[in-house]
């Protein structure tokens, strides 16, 4: 029982961000949009599933090893740039801050993923999708500030 208490709050944590800043429908329609966005009723659902890798992938790191030092720094760094993302881009309106977050959460994913390769290469490979959506984010968050 504790350990699905404990895997539930570490879930809570990653999805916070898209309870306390949800998805501004009337925002994005209103923008020019490029023509590769995805349909905006999928966004929660790819939320769903990156935040269940990442807490699938952060649950068995805590529980079966020690993590460096150092990495806690990165941890730390990552989740609060994801987690002001939708903050950024949908209440404050600014693509170029969610851009400029955007540039600190792919790099800090990417050490990441190759810092915990070393210790489990299956966990590491648990935040690509992650990767994956950060960089598409970027590239749509680059784009939208360049049509509008």
């Amino acid at each position: 029982m504790r350990t699905i208490i404990v895997y539930l709050l570490l879930f809570f944590i990653w999805a916070i961000n898209i309870i306390i800043f949800p998805f501004n429908e009337s925002y994005f329609l209103s923008l020019t949009l490029p023509s590769f966005t995805i349909n905006y009723h999928l966004y929660y659902l790819i939320y769903l599933i990156i935040y269940l890798l990442n807490t699938t992938s952060f649950f068995y790191l805590i529980k079966d090893y020690d993590l460096p030092e150092g990495l806690n720094f990165i941890i730390i760094l990552n989740y609060y740039s994801n987690f002001i993302l939708p903050l950024l881009f949908f209440y404050l309106n600014s693509s170029i801050l969610t851009i400029i977050c955007s540039l600190i959460v792919i790099p800090t994913t990417y050490f990441l993923i190759f810092e915990i390769k070393k210790i489990n290469k299956t966990l590491s490979y648990l935040f690509i999708p992650y990767f994956i959506w950060n960089l598409y984010l970027l590239v749509l968050s680059i784009s939208i500030y360049l049509l509008n």
